[in-house]
């Protein structure tokens, strides 16, 4: 892991307190891949969360001490911009180009969650055998997850065995009835 990788991600990460679960693991699936943390062995990830449970340095404030305050001066606020009174129609191309522009920087647009359901429960189309690194886990709801970190976990065949997908902090992850242990997942569909 380099060490501008873990200074990101020590920077972006905020200090959590201990808990049973690792700290990326609280993270959302969107903070999880913008920390660039998707991109992480798994050796790499655990080193990090050790370093993120240690006792959290002291917080940094924005005050200035007695000895700056006196010697500093605030800058000047520059005037508010006003907004045109009527803007032009943009053209097809600017348009396609604002789209994109949209788009950057959206995951740190915030959602309301209170909409969204808690959990997804459905089933699985076809057999369930276990995930082997890449499983794409097909729901008859029309959904598709894909595993999210690359780990193998052989079971004993079922068919269209029940599953729920929830949010964990971290992202989310599929538990299939019958199986104790549970995996992380994306959606793709």
């Amino acid at each position: 892991m380099t060490p501008i990788r873990l200074l990101l991600a020590l920077v972006i990460l905020p200090v959590l307190p201990l808990q049973a679960q690792a700290p990326t693991d609280q993270l959302s699936e969107e903070e999880f891949k913008a920390a660039g943390l998707h991109k992480l062995t798994p050796e790499e990830l655990a080193t990090l969360n050790q370093l993120l449970t240690r006792a959290p340095s002291p917080p940094v404030t924005s005050e200035p001490n007695a000895a700056t305050a006196s010697t500093s001066q605030a800058a000047p606020q520059p005037p508010p911009v006003q907004p045109a009174a009527s803007a032009p129609k943009p053209s097809p191309t600017q348009t396609a180009s604002r789209s994109a522009d949209d788009l950057y920087g959206k995951e740190q647009v915030t959602v309301d969650t209170k909409k969204a359901p808690k959990k997804i429960e459905s089933r699985l189309q076809g057999t369930f055998s276990g995930w082997y690194g890449s499983t794409t886990f097909k729901l008859e709801n029309g959904q598709v997850w894909m595993q999210r970190i690359r780990e193998v976990q052989k079971y004993s065949p079922s068919e269209n065995p029940k599953v729920t997908i929830f949010k964990s902090l971290g992202g989310y992850r599929i538990r299939i009835e019958g199986y104790r242990q549970t995996c992380p997942v994306k959606r793709i569909k």
